[in-house]
C-alpha cells in the first residue's frame, strides 16, 4: 500500500463503502496519529523512518499469500486476505504520521485569507489535490480534509472555545476538553462537541449539510436561529439539513459500523430478542420486534463479518420478517412464531 492507496481508502471511508474491518483499521490509525504527532524527530530519522516503513509497506503489499477463507452458515464465503495485508501495513503506515505533518504528505500550504489583516491568527486550507489532506490544529485535533473542502481555523485557539468553519467535506477527531467546547461553522449549522470524531459533510451545489457521528457525542443546531433547536447525536447517528427540508431531520448513518466489535454475534439457537439485544450493544442502535410472538423465534448463525444490513437481512429471512429505519431506530415487523 502506497500512499496514494492509503488516500482512496480514506475517500471510500468517507463515501461509507468501507468494510467494518477496514473502518476499524482507520480509527485505529487516527488514534495513533494522535500520538505521533506530538512526538520530535529529527530531520536525519526522518528520512531514515521514512525510506525503511514505505519500503516494508510495498513489500507487503506485492506478497503472494494464500487467500483465508470462511465457511459462512448460508454457504456463503469470504476471503480475507486483502484484510490481512492491510492489517500488516496499517501498523507501518501509523508510524507515518509525524511524517506526514512535518513533511506536507497530507497537508497543503497553508496561507492566509485574503480578507483578514497582515499577521491575523486566522489561517484557511484548501485541499485542492485529488486525495484527503490531514491537518493537526493546536489542541492535537486532527482534520481531515476531502478534496474540493476549505477550512478557516486559528493558528492558537482562544481561551474560552474553539472555533472553525468549514466547506466541503471533512472527517474531525476532537481532543477532549471539557472546558473549552469545539465548534465546527459550516453553511447554516454548527456543529458542538467536547470530544469525539464525526463527519461534516457540506454538499454546496446540492444545498445539503449532514454530521454523522462516529464516536462519542456531537450536539448540532441550526445559526440563525433565535430559540435553536438542538438535536444530539451519538455513534451512527446523522442529522440533515437542505434547502427541499430546512429542518434537522435525524436518521441513522448508511453503513453503521460497531461501536463495541467485543460483543459476539455468533449465535446457536438464540432467542431473537437476545440477538437484537446484542446488535444494539454492538452498534448502538435501537432495534424493536414490533410483534411479541417474535420472542418465541430463535437464530443460528455466525454472522460476524457482515455489514449491519446484511446481518438484519439474515436474520429477518430466517424468521420471515422486515425491518425499516425510523428515525434512529430499527423495526422488526413479521407474524412471529409460537411457543
Amino acid at each position: 500500500m502506497n500512499k496514494e492507496e492509503f488516500g482512496r481508502l480514506l475517500l471510500r471511508y468517507q463515501r461509507g463503502e468501507c468494510t467494518e474491518q477496514e473502518a476499524r483499521l482507520i480509527h485505529e490509525w487516527y488514534d495513533q496519529l494522535a500520538h505521533d504527532s506530538q512526538e520530535a524527530l529529527s530531520l536525519e530519522e526522518k528520512d531514515q523512518a521514512e525510506q525503511r516503513i514505505w519500503s516494508a509497506i510495498r513489500h507487503r503489499a506485492v506478497e503472494e499469500a494464500a487467500p483465508i477463507v470462511r465457511q459462512q452458515p448460508l454457504g456463503r464465503e469470504y476471503s480475507f486476505g486483502f484484510y490481512a495485508r492491510l492489517a500488516a501495513s496499517i501498523a507501518a503506515i501509523s508510524l507515518l504520521a509525524a511524517l506526514y505533518f512535518s513533511r506536507g504528505y497530507f497537508t497543503s500550504p497553508v496561507k492566509e485569507t485574503a480578507y483578514l489583516p497582515s499577521g491575523s491568527n486566522v489561517r484557511h486550507l484548501t485541499n485542492s489535490g485529488a486525495y484527503p489532506q490531514t491537518l493537526v490544529l493546536d489542541d492535537k485535533s486532527i482534520v481531515t480534509l476531502m478534496p474540493g473542502g476549505s477550512l478557516t481555523y486559528p493558528n492558537v485557539f482562544a481561551a474560552s472555545q474553539r472555533e472553525v468553519h468549514l466547506t466541503g467535506n471533512a472527517f474531525f477527531k476532537i481532543t477532549k476538553n471539557a472546558r473549552k467546547p469545539f465548534r465546527v461553522y459550516s453553511s447554516k449549522l454548527v456543529t458542538q462537541v467536547l470530544g469525539t470524531s464525526f463527519w461534516v459533510k457540506n454538499e454546496v451545489k446540492l444545498n445539503r449539510i449532514e454530521v454523522a457521528v462516529v464516536t462519542g457525542k456531537v450536539a448540532v443546531y441550526e445559526q440563525q436561529q433565535t430559540a435553536r433547536k438542538r438535536v444530539t447525536l451519538t455513534p451512527n447517528q446523522q442529522v440533515s439539513y437542505s434547502a427541499e427540508a430546512p429542518w434537522l431531520q435525524t436518521g441513522l448513518v448508511r453503513n453503521p459500523i460497531p461501536i463495541d466489535s467485543s460483543v459476539t454475534i455468533a449465535f446457536n439457537d438464540v432467542p431473537l430478542t437476545a440477538v437484537l439485544k446484542r446488535l444494539e450493544k454492538r452498534y448502538g442502535i435501537a432495534l424493536t420486534a414490533r410483534n411479541r410472538n417474535m420472542q418465541y423465534c430463535t437464530f443460528t448463525g455466525d454472522i460476524t463479518d457482515l455489514t449491519m444490513d446484511e446481518q438484519l437481512n439474515i436474520i429477518c429471512q430466517s424468521v420471515n420478517a422486515s425491518y425499516v429505519r425510523k428515525g434512529t431506530r430499527i423495526l422488526i415487523s413479521g407474524s412471529g412464531c409460537y411457543p
